[in-house]
Parts: C-alpha cells; structure tokens; sequence
C-alpha cells in the first residue's frame, strides 16, 4: 500500500507545486477512489476464480506497468489516467491476501499476526509523505524520483511475488490444504 500512497502523495504534492487547481488535484483522487470502487465490485469475483498468488502477481505487474508513464511524463491527462490504472486491482488484491491471511491463522493468534502485518504496513506508509516530500524538494528531477522508487519498488513487490512461495497460493477453496 505504501507504493500506492507513495504515487498518490507524489501526484498530488507535484500538482499542487505546479499551481494546478485545489479541484482537478482533488479530480485525481476522486478518480483513483472510482476506479478502486470499480475494482471492489469485481474483486469477489477476481478472488473466486483467479488464484490468490496469481492475484498478486497480476496487481503488482498492472500496478507497476501503469506507474511506468509516469516516469516520462507528468501531463495531467495521463496521470488521473495512469493512478485510475493502478488502483483497479487493489480491491482484489486486498480481499485475496488479507483473506487467506487471517483466514489461515489460528485464532489465538489473530491479535498477534495482525500487529506484525499493520506494523509492517504502518511503518513505511507513515514514512511515505515525509520521503515525497523530500525527494520532490531536493533532487533535480523531483517528481520523476519519486515515480522511479514507485516503480522500482512495485517492480520488486512483483520480483518477490513472482519467485516466493507466494505465487504458488490457491484459490480460497484450497486454502486450507495450502502448507504456510
């Protein structure tokens, strides 16, 4: 999630530092929630029939694939293009591993997976907002830095999905027999 926010904080800082209007900035973000929202009614299907660890390969490959323009460019069309992209899957993503996740965990130990799993995600997305705003201030190239650690962290998120034992999760129905 921190790709995401990372992207969404980067897009929204670099307009704001171009002058672009408070509403076309907020345009991206309402943009980005629609496509989410798109993604979440598909996202049961999505969970269903494509295999978790496939899921997540999928997502990170979308998501990284749709940051890559922006590594080139930072015309306002091709971002709310570009972010709409990268928060389709996101949905789907979230139900298949936060599912089989908790789904997997014994009870007795849902309290302590999820302080493991929010910390892990906590962290790097409370760092995210203040690394942007950083490296849109201090190097030369601003947002392209920005948008060049997005896609090489979703290009690595994909790397780990595609040669982890993640790749090799099932659909929910096999979940159970699936060996963590």
């Amino acid at each position: 999630m921190s790709l995401a926010t990372g992207s969404i904080i980067g897009v929204q800082i670099m307009l704001a530092s171009r002058g672009t209007d408070a509403a076309l900035i907020g345009l991206v973000s309402t943009a980005t929630g629609v496509a989410a929202l798109i993604g979440s009614l598909a996202a049961g299907w999505l969970v269903e029939h494509i295999p978790t660890g496939k899921l997540i390969m999928i997502t990170f490959a979308v998501f990284t694939l749709a940051m890559v323009p922006l590594l080139f460019t930072n015309s306002y069309g091709v971002i709310v293009v570009c972010m709409m992209m990268a928060s389709l899957l996101f949905p789907a993503l979230n139900a298949g591993e936060l599912g089989f996740i908790y789904g997997r965990t014994p009870d007795d130990m849902q309290g302590r997976v999820s302080t493991v799993f929010e910390t892990a995600i906590g962290i790097p997305g409370a760092l995210t907002p203040a690394l942007v705003g950083w490296l849109l201030q201090t190097t030369q190239l601003g947002f392209r830095a920005v948008m060049i650690l997005v896609v090489a962290c979703a290009g690595l998120g994909l790397l780990l999905a595609c040669v982890t034992p993640t790749r090799n999760i099932p659909l929910p129905a096999q979940w159970e027999q699936t060996e963590l």
